[in-house]
C-alpha cells in the first residue's frame, strides 16, 4: 500500500474517504483514522468527530495551511462541517467581543451584528449537535447571550420604530384624500 504521496489532495482524500489508516505528503500526513495535520503535530487540520462529522480547523496561519484548509473543507463537503472559529468557545467570545466593539462606532452596523449572530447561531449548533449543552451554564457563553439577545432587542425595536413610521405616512396619506 503507497503511503507517501506527491499532492496533499491525495492525502487529504484518503483521510475523508478512510481509505487507508495513515498517508503522507511533504508537509501534510496523518497517521489514525480521524486526524489530520499539517505541518506536523502541532497544527492539527481536522479531526472526524463521529455521526458523519468533521471539525475543520480554520485558523490556520500560513498560506500553505490555508490552502490545506480549503481542499479539506472541499474533500469533505458531504460531511456535517463544524470550524473551529465558529464552535470554539473562546475564540467565539473573542470575535464577538471584537466586532460588538467595533458596533458602536459602526457606519454600516449590519455587518457586524450580522457576524455576531451568524457565530451565535453556528455556537448553538454546534452544542446541539453534539449534546453539550453543559456549556450554556458557562459566565463566557452566558455573556455572548447577552450580547446577541442585546443586538436583536435593538434590532426589534427599530423594527417597530420602522413600522410605525409606515402607518404613520400611510395615515397621512389618507387624510390628505
Amino acid at each position: 500500500m503507497k503511503k507517501v504521496f506527491q499532492k496533499s489532495e491525495e492525502v487529504i482524500e484518503l483521510f475523508v474517504t478512510g481509505s487507508q489508516n495513515e498517508a503522507r505528503s511533504r508537509n501534510i500526513y496523518f497517521n489514525d483514522l480521524n486526524q489530520i495535520y499539517s505541518y506536523g503535530s502541532h497544527y492539527l487540520l481536522a479531526e472526524k468527530l463521529g455521526y458523519g462529522s468533521i471539525m475543520i480547523n480554520d485558523t490556520g496561519y500560513s498560506k500553505t495551511t490555508r490552502k490545506h484548509i480549503t481542499q479539506i473543507t472541499r474533500a469533505s463537503f458531504g460531511w456535517k462541517q463544524f470550524f473551529k472559529s465558529e464552535t470554539s468557545l473562546g475564540i467565539v467570545y473573542d470575535s464577538v467581543i471584537k466586532n460588538n466593539e467595533k458596533l458602536r462606532k459602526a457606519r454600516k452596523p449590519e455587518l457586524y451584528t450580522n457576524r455576531i449572530v451568524m457565530l451565535w447561531e453556528k455556537l448553538n449548533e454546534y452544542l446541539d449537535y453534539f449534546d453539550k449543552a453543559y456549556l450554556r451554564s458557562l459566565g463566557i457563553y452566558l455573556e455572548i447571550k447577552n450580547i446577541v439577545e442585546s443586538i436583536l432587542l435593538d434590532e426589534e425595536k427599530e423594527e417597530l420604530e420602522n413600522d410605525q413610521i409606515t402607518e404613520m405616512e400611510e395615515l397621512q396619506i389618507i387624510m390628505m384624500n
